[in-house]
């Protein structure tokens, strides 16, 4: 029997999706509580999520571009049960995708080139759409979203995730 941190999105999974998460996130190479908040805070578990400013959708806010580079759409994955969903968040982290902390689990969602910069890298500043679609990052008002901004609210995240204590993930019977 495995654990999993009790993120309050996982009430809407089954015994059956919480397996597929632990199973997804070791094919990935990651720990299975950094998948699952990262999947909480972009949609709380939703596939049927949808940010209306970007149109990221879905698990991990697939955007369009990146949904079509994975050869589905965004309407297909509002449209998978949580499992299949999750054979796409498969396909954009890759096998042994390498990752190694929470942080950078969450960074190869929202902004990969800031995987391995300092915690000051600036990822996009007032006028950049980047910046207006996740401006909420920028608790300061400082006009700018840094490395530092986005690690520590998925960090907050996980530990406000903690709190909730671990639910139990049966395995599949023989």
């Amino acid at each position: 029997m495995g654990q999993l941190i009790h993120f309050s999105g996982m009430a809407r999974l089954s015994e059956d999706d919480l397996r597929a998460l632990e199973k997804a996130a070791s094919i990935i190479d990651v720990h299975p509580d950094w998948l699952a908040a990262v999947m909480q805070f972009e949609s709380g578990f939703d596939t049927k999520a949808v940010n209306r400013l970007s149109g990221a959708t879905g698990l991990i806010q697939f955007m369009p571009s990146t949904a079509a580079r994975l050869k589905t759409s965004t309407d297909a994955l509002k449209k998978m049960s949580f499992t299949q969903q999750l054979e796409y968040v498969i396909k954009y982290f890759g096998e042994k995708a390498g990752l190694r902390s929470l942080e950078d689990t969450y960074l190869k969602v929202f902004y990969p080139a800031a995987i391995g910069m300092n915690l000051d890298f600036t990822i996009a500043s007032e006028g950049n759409p980047v910046y207006e679609q996740n401006k909420g990052f920028d608790t300061t008002g400082k006009g700018y979203i840094t490395k530092r901004d986005i690690t520590s609210t998925i960090r907050s995240v996980y530990n406000k995730g903690l709190q909730n204590g671990y639910i139990n993930v049966s395995p599949l019977q023989a």
